[in-house]
């Protein structure tokens, strides 16, 4: 943990953008629509559409130890291949812009 405020401290251009940056990081409030806008997301919702899909996926197995891996066991095959294809198709329609990587920035 150390190293990665070390890490941070170094990224930072100067003391007080370090200390906002660390202040953000305990900062317990929640946050609201427009903080998800801009970082590679189609829509400030979506975080949320997740999250709730989810939430509903654990709702329903909750007895289960596992209750993603349960998701789908006794689907039919094409329901399964579309279901996964959907899931791909998402990763590449919300994934954010391509960033350098930084280290290379250094």
């Amino acid at each position: 943990m150390l190293v990665t405020i070390g890490l941070v401290i170094f990224r930072a251009e100067n003391i007080g953008q370090f200390l906002e940056y660390f202040s953000g990081v305990f900062d317990f409030s929640l946050p609201s629509l427009d903080d998800f806008k801009g970082i590679g997301m189609r829509s400030a919702t979506t975080p949320i559409v997740f999250a709730l899909v989810l939430f509903v996926i654990e709702w329903i197995y909750k007895d289960s130890e596992y209750p993603l891996a349960q998701l789908g066991v006794k689907w039919k095959k094409p329901i399964k291949l579309a279901f996964y294809y959907a899931i791909i198709l998402a990763i590449f329609y919300f994934g954010g812009e391509e960033q350098q990587f930084i280290y290379f920035q250094f």
